[in-house]
């Protein structure tokens, strides 16, 4: 079973090699960057650590909907280039994704797994810690995968789903919204560990409250190109 870790990119010069390096340690089969239109030397870094650099133009749901395409792997692996995975997270996949497959009468394609990983923040601090915990029930529970969880999935059943759309911002919510109407993720032990600049600019409480407002704009009707501006402020 093959996966393809699949890194969007917008000048990430200096954090990038930490995910690409976990990816190739987690043994990944392929891995691809898509970059946004970078100014810095974020393709000229991946292309000397042997990665397959594509270009498209900027915003994440394209980036990753264009690596995807390029993909080989039976398996998508969205990785930010903000998270690392651990050494174990490409294993966990191979084994849970063929039991799972094999448990499935015709392995019918709508029944193919997705899922993500527990995540480590990494920064000390019980808010920290607390915001991990409320992150894993999310998944868990209601099915929302954010996209700092390496979200993956099957190849036919992000086809089915008709991949990540085009938007500024919620990628992750609306493909997530898509594949849990199939089936619940698997959340899988990982960990992915996750840079705590977002939440170290503007102080965990504000940022969390923030970021669940401008959910909660979306879900009541608010257009993704409103939110990703208020998002941006």
């Amino acid at each position: 079973m093959k996966i393809t870790v699949i890194i969007p990119t917008l000048d990430e010069q200096d954090i990038v090699p930490k995910a690409i390096r976990s990816a190739q340690r987690a043994s990944a089969d392929q891995i691809i960057v898509c970059d946004g239109g970078s100014k810095d030397n974020t393709i000229q870094v991946a292309t000397e650590l042997n990665c397959q650099v594509i270009q498209s133009s900027a915003g994440r749901g394209k980036q990753m909907a264009s690596g995807a395409a390029h993909a080989d792997g039976d398996i998508l692996l969205f990785l930010h280039a903000d998270c690392e995975l651990t050494s174990g997270c490409l294993d966990q996949i191979r084994e849970n994704v063929s039991e799972a497959m094999d448990a499935v009468n015709g392995n019918q394609p709508e029944r193919y797994p997705w899922g993500c990983f527990m995540h480590r923040i990494d920064a000390d601090g019980w808010q920290f810690r607390w915001l991990e915990k409320g992150n894993h029930w999310r998944a868990r529970k209601r099915g929302l995968v954010y996209g700092d969880q390496a979200l993956w999935v099957h190849r036919d059943t992000y086809k089915q789903v008709g991949g990540f759309p085009d938007v500024p911002l919620m990628e992750d919510v609306k493909v997530s919204d898509r594949l849990k109407k199939l089936t619940k993720p698997l959340v899988l032990a990982g960990p992915v560990t996750i840079s705590a600049r977002h939440w170290q600019r503007r102080g965990v409480f504000w940022t969390t409250i923030r970021n669940q407002v401008l959910l909660a704009m979306y879900r009541f009707g608010f257009s993704a190109e409103r939110v990703a501006e208020l998002y941006r402020r």
